[in-house]
């Protein structure tokens, strides 16, 4: 046992959950860019 007061933390990361982030910023990165596209868009609208 370990001595009172005393913690452990373990983080640990899997291929499962490498995929997992790269796919989710994957789609951060789309949604910004469709964001930014749409803004631009409408200032462009503006001009017509």
């Amino acid at each position: 046992m370990r001595p009172e007061g005393e913690r452990l933390f373990t983080l640990s990361f899997g291929p499962s959950d490498l995929v997992a982030l790269f796919l989710a910023a994957s789609v951060m990165i789309v949604a910004r860019s469709l964001h930014r596209a749409c803004g631009l868009a409408r200032e462009n609208q503006q001009f017509v």
